[in-house]
């Protein structure tokens, strides 16, 4: 099994590598296709030109998610509600995460759902605390009949001999994204990850509560359990872009939202997506 696991390790560093040089080209050659990715747009009344807000692509629920092809959540019907409140069309775009925060950087779109606050991202990303959609709690979880469930006893320094699979892109925290000693495998997503986590390729992965409860409820979580206590709680932003100069517009989003998660608008929402409580 070390065997294998190292040759695992060793074909996925030679691999990132190359996809990353890969994945850079690509977005180079796709920002002029920007105008052809899935959207979801409002528009009021008047004809205004669009606010962009970009979106990792792929399916959060009960946050962000698409069902018959319809762009739906909680953060998609706030934000949405936002919008209707200051008479402002929107559009949403589903993109891959890393060139979605990239065009947030470089001012080619206005804002991004689901990001969680960082330092670095503050240089290029506007933050403000009512602009915070929902809150998630991320943990570690394990196979219950492996071994490596009970070298974690809430310490990072307790895992770092072993091999924890996380998701592309995501933040999971400073004090664990910092964390270079521990030894971070990437997938493109939950599924990846757990198929690997249940063949033992890696010891742990990373997953927020959320996450986890709903695939439990799918099946998709049999044998898998979630690690006490966890690594760590955030918020998930509407953040806008420093680039396109909308430190007004943002301020203006969070009194909306502010407004709307103080009225019984929220209340209905949060019965419509229950695992949002």
């Amino acid at each position: 099994m070390k065997e294998s696991k190292d040759r695992f390790l060793l074909n996925y560093k030679r691999l990132k590598s190359f996809s990353q040089q890969i994945a850079l080209i690509l977005w180079a050659l796709s920002v002029s296709c920007f105008g052809h990715e899935p959207s979801e747009q409002y528009e009021p009344e008047q004809h205004e030109a669009p606010i962009i807000i970009l979106r990792g692509e792929g399916n959060y629920p009960p946050h962000e998610y698409y069902e018959k092809e319809k762009l739906k959540g909680y953060h998609i019907e706030l934000i949405q509600h936002a919008a209707k409140k200051l008479n402002l069309p929107i559009e949403f775009k589903s993109l891959p995460w890393k060139r979605a925060v990239a065009m947030i950087e470089l001012g080619q779109a206005d804002a991004i759902t689901f990001m969680t606050k960082t330092k670095d991202r503050e240089e290029f990303a506007i933050f403000q605390d009512d602009n915070i959609l929902s809150t998630s709690i991320s943990g570690l979880i394990g196979a219950e009949n492996s071994s490596s469930i009970t070298a974690y006893d809430g310490t990072l320094n307790s895992i770092k001999h072993l091999t924890i699979g996380v998701q592309l892109g995501f933040n999971y925290g400073s004090k664990f994204d910092k964390a270079e000693y521990i030894n971070k495998v990437e997938f493109l997503d939950i599924d990846m990850l757990t198929s690997t986590l249940r063949a033992g390729r890696i010891d742990l992965a990373l997953l927020t509560l959320q996450e986890y409860n709903l695939f439990k409820t799918r099946g998709k979580m049999d044998g898998i359990m979630f690690l006490s206590p966890a690594i760590n709680q955030f918020g998930n932003y509407l953040a806008f872009s420093r680039a396109r100069n909308n430190a007004h517009l943002s301020l203006r989003f969070a009194q909306a939202l502010k407004a709307i998660k103080d009225s019984p608008i929220n209340q209905q929402l949060l019965t419509n997506y229950p695992l949002m409580n």
